[in-house]
Parts: structure tokens; C-alpha cells; sequence
């Protein structure tokens, strides 16, 4: 007698990270400042990571259940010495952002665990023109790391763009 197993599954294979959307190129000197428009797509959403509504919230993060616009930024450090960084987006926009170490974008399991802080709401005293900022982030020398942009609400999908300020 013949057994025939006709069992389904819902694997599709082994998750590879989403692509990067934009690459920017850190300036080597200090104040060198790159700015990357960006637009957003109702079709590119995903889980928005929990943070306080105003200043940092430190990482790791929850990723929530309501869908953002998003874009992921790799941002290298082209040269032979470590630079430290300041990310933001210009004001007008409810933008978050997050970064990851290294060159790729994390898997969906992973967004959550993101470098240093997240931040909504750029505290008071940092960077006047903006509206999300990370201060002091560190790109080990001839290295990358990859940020998280996306809005706070679920409707916006406004074309903004990312500002990186070499500090050292």
C-alpha cells in the first residue's frame, strides 16, 4: 500500500533584510553637512517602533502594530578614522528615527533592535531646524550604518528629507 503525503506549508524561504532605500556619504571634515531627499510610498509601511512622544526613548524598542511610511538610510563613513554624526529631519515633518550597526537593514524580527535611542521629538537645544534628531552617533572608520526614517502617522507620506552633520 501507497502512503502519499500531501502536506502544505506556508514557508516561503529564509527572510533576506528589506533593501536600502537611499545611501549617503559622509563629509570628512568637520560641520560637512549631506542632505538626501527622500519620498515615501503608502505601499512601503511597517510596524512604527514605541518611543516616548518627546526626546529619546533608548533601545531596544517594541515594534507596534500601526503602519508607517518608511525608508531605510545606509550612511558610510568612507574614511580611515571613526566619525561621530548627527541625523535629523528638518522640521514640519512627525518623523522618527532609529539606526542599526553595519550595513543592512534588519530583518522584520529584529527592527526592534535598534542602536542607542530612537527619537520623535528633537530636544530642545540640539538642532533648532529639526524636527527627529540623533545626536552623536559613532561610524567606526571605513564602515556604515544603516537609519530607520518613517513617520509617526499612518496617513503621512510626505516627501522629506535626512540631514548627516560630521561633528569630529
Amino acid at each position: 500500500m501507497c502512503i502519499r503525503d500531501r502536506a502544505k506549508t506556508n514557508f516561503i524561504g529564509v527572510e533576506t533584510p528589506p533593501p536600502v532605500d537611499y545611501t549617503i556619504t559622509i563629509g570628512p571634515n568637520l560641520g560637512n553637512s549631506v542632505t538626501q531627499a527622500m519620498t515615501f510610498s503608502a505601499a512601503q509601511k511597517n510596524g512604527l517602533l514605541s518611543m516616548a512622544i518627546s526626546g529619546n526613548s533608548t533601545c531596544p524598542r517594541t515594534v507596534g502594530s500601526s503602519l508607517t511610511a518608511y525608508r531605510y538610510v545606509r550612511i558610510i563613513n568612507p574614511g580611515a578614522t571613526a566619525r561621530t554624526v548627527d541625523i535629523y529631519t528638518p522640521s514640519g515633518q512627525d518623523a522618527v528615527i532609529a539606526y542599526y550597526a553595519g550595513a543592512t537593514a534588519p530583518l522584520n524580527a529584529n527592527r526592534g533592535a535598534c542602536t542607542g535611542v530612537t527619537n520623535d521629538t528633537c530636544p530642545s537645544g540640539s538642532i533648532a531646524s529639526a524636527d527627529a534628531c540623533i545626536t552623536g552617533v559613532s561610524i567606526p572608520a571605513n564602515s556604515s550604518i544603516v537609519a530607520y526614517v518613517g513617520y509617526y502617522s499612518t496617513a503621512n507620506v510626505s516627501p522629506t528629507s535626512l540631514v548627516v552633520t560630521t561633528k569630529n
